[in-house]
């Protein structure tokens, strides 16, 4: 009874009835007007001859020029189908037939604009509708990743250690906000990430997450932008709602250079839904009050793309640089990666980290994901 209930309060439904209703209570005259009056037919041999006889009363041409209902002078009535002959009607008058046309009906014709009309104006509204949710519900397609407890800490992250005391700072920031807040300190309201591919940079936003023990929200800025004007705009605003539910909470969009890039003033419509998304994103920034609980963290691999309006003080003004690991620290990556791999003695991880200069520690993890492969494939334990 419940679910009847709630499907018959859907509009969209609720007006579908009303349409279909509609068209059905237009319909039932035509029908009508179909069935009525069954005449019996008459031959047009033998309507000839009756007409030169001088049987005919009268001959009544249908409006769509179909049917010819003729009238005895006894009163009997037949049909028979119209010759459209171009000299018929002329035939008929000098017969002394009374000639006539049968006139449309003008309610009908009335009845039949407005259920065209109608039909139109439902049709309208049923696309002006899909429009309607995939704005007002962007986070149908957003491809928003929420973790309750992230399990990642700095302890589990090789290398980076100047990013980690860093960010370290932030963690205190979101376990007592109430201390910065009794000396008129404003914590930070986003932090930017920035750095090659690879460097850790997403682990070190979900591990800041891991060390204050808040939620973590992700995802990707290309998440935000579409076809569609304003559905970027509404994804933010719908993505900044679930913060607030949240807070204290991390939000971490990856890849912001998608959403953050300089705006070109070009006037195409990919541009201004970017642009859009872009003011949306700075104008719930800007709205974070002094202890609202919410710190944005970004992520870019090119920080001279991003619009200077997204580096100004109170957005990201707080950037990090998450840089290649150096020989050390490449060390310690190899380490924490190699931990769980049956490795042979004879192997030489200061060796290997001094031989892979320039790599990230994405790089160095597939490093030896790679040599695992190899291993297998030759049966060596």
């Amino acid at each position: 009874m419940h679910k009847l209930k709630k499907f018959l309060e859907n509009k969209m439904f609720l007006i579908s009835l009303a349409v279909i209703l509609l068209i059905a209570a237009i319909a039932a005259p035509f029908v009508k007007i179909t069935v009525k009056d069954k005449h019996e037919k008459l031959p047009y041999s033998d309507f000839i001859t009756k007409v030169e006889d001088g049987k005919i009363e009268s001959a009544l041409i249908a409006s769509d020029g179909e049917k010819i209902l003729v009238t005895l002078k006894d009163g009997k009535q037949f049909a028979f189908d119209n010759p459209r002959s171009p000299d018929f009607q002329e035939f008929l008058l000098k017969n002394d037939v009374e000639v006539e046309t049968e006139k449309a009906s003008i309610l009908i014709g009335v009845l039949i604009s407005l259920v065209q009309m109608g039909f139109m104006m439902w049709l309208t509204y049923f696309f002006i509708q899909r429009i309607y949710k995939s704005v007002s519900s962007p986070n149908t397609n957003a491809n928003v990743n929420v973790t309750e407890e992230a399990e990642v800490t700095f302890a589990d992250i090789a290398g980076n250690e100047e990013a980690k005391e860093d960010m370290m700072e932030l963690v205190d920031f979101l376990k007592n906000p109430v201390k910065y807040e009794r000396y008129g300190a404003t914590p930070p309201r986003g932090t930017l990430l920035y750095g090659p591919p690879g460097t850790g940079k997403t682990l070190l936003a979900k591990a800041l997450a891991g060390e204050a023990n808040v939620p973590y929200i992700a995802l990707s800025g290309s998440s935000f932008v579409e076809k569609f004007v304003g559905v970027g705009a509404g994804r933010v605003r719908h993505l900044f709602e679930q913060a607030r539910k949240m807070k204290p909470c991390i939000v971490f969009i990856d890849e912001i250079d998608a959403l953050g890039k300089r705006q070109s003033g070009s006037g195409a419509p990919a541009n201004d839904e970017r642009d859009q998304t872009l003011n949306q994103l700075l104008v719930e920034m800007d709205g974070f009050s002094q202890n609202e609980g919410i710190l944005v963290i970004a992520a870019t691999n090119r920080l001279d793309m991003l619009d200077k309006a997204l580096l100004r003080s109170g957005r990201f003004d707080r950037q990090i640089h998450v840089g290649l690991p150096d020989v050390n620290a490449r060390y310690e990556i190899l380490k924490l990666h190699s931990a769980s791999r049956p490795l042979n003695p004879e192997v030489d991880l200061m060796t290997v980290a001094k031989m892979t200069t320039y790599m990230s520690g994405a790089d160095l993890a597939n490093v030896l994901n790679e040599a695992s492969i190899y291993a297998a494939r030759a049966n060596h334990s």
